[in-house]
């Protein structure tokens, strides 16, 4: 990594995302609204090198995945490799709780040229919903978490504009956490990309399919099909109408995550 400099320069920086169920996009939307950049979701079919090319520093989103970026971002990053040399990079991530280096880890998916300047956590209520405690646990936390993370995310923003910049994550300590997450998670990822589960309460509305953002799913003979390449964001879990879909782990859908009214204001 060579030196860098780094100036606060709205038109010289953009924001990149993804999403899985909305935790990062409403976090997203504030900071690019209190730093008046450009923000775009990875999901979208944008000129990305023509946008590469104009700017100096790049802040990248997305929620951590057993400490490491989302299958869609790592592949989005390996896609534009050659267009992120030498770019100032700010990697800020959403969790449910602890995630280690998790922020900092994008760095191994960064051509060396890329200076990574900034990393920081952002702590959200947890969108996993067939997972036994935790769904029932967030319930009592989920307003709180969010105006907290609101909070937080002003104040990141501040740091941005004044050159305030930290790397959190890149200790010892923060990698032995993050790598101990990561050999369970990357090691089975394969195979659990098929580990999706659609029962026949499936009404075949197709909801899931418009949703998805690898175009996993599909509907044949009135029911959804997964082709095994799913990205375990949760966003069809979460938002099927019958709760007819379970990701990651087979076992009842009783809670789904969706963001609170009043919150949903901020998207763009």
């Amino acid at each position: 990594m060579k030196n860098f400099e780094y100036e606060y320069n709205k038109d010289r920086m953009a924001l990149i995302y993804f999403s899985g169920t909305g935790n990062t996009k409403l976090i997203a939307n504030r900071i690019a609204e209190n730093l008046k950049i450009q923000i775009i979701n990875i999901e979208n079919n944008y000129n990305f090198e023509k946008l590469f090319s104009e700017i100096e520093t790049l802040i990248i989103m997305y929620p951590v995945y057993y400490s490491t970026p989302p299958i869609i971002i790592r592949e989005f990053l390996n896609k534009y490799r050659e267009n992120l040399e030498n770019k100032n990079i700010m990697s800020l991530v959403t969790q449910m709780c602890f995630s280690g280096d998790g922020a900092y880890v994008i760095r191994d998916y960064l051509p060396k040229s890329a200076n990574l300047i900034y990393s920081r956590h952002i702590d959200m209520p947890s969108n996993i919903s067939n997972l036994p405690i935790l769904p029932f646990f967030e319930n009592f936390l989920i307003n709180f978490k969010i105006h907290h993370a609101l909070k937080k995310s002003d104040k990141i923003s501040i740091e941005i504009k004044n050159g305030n910049l930290k790397t959190q994550g890149n200790t010892n300590f923060g990698n032995k956490m993050g790598l101990s997450q990561r050999i369970g998670g990357l090691e089975k990822e394969s195979e659990k990309r098929n580990n999706l589960w659609i029962d026949d309460t499936c009404i075949a509305c197709g909801l899931c399919v418009k949703n998805c953002p690898v175009n996993n799913l599909f509907i044949e003979n009135k029911i959804a099909h997964s082709k095994g390449s799913c990205i375990f964001c949760t966003r069809c879990e979460n938002i099927c109408p019958k709760k007819s879909i379970r990701v990651l782990l087979d076992r009842k859908v009783k809670y789904q995550y969706k963001l609170p009214k009043k919150f949903l204001n901020n998207y763009r």
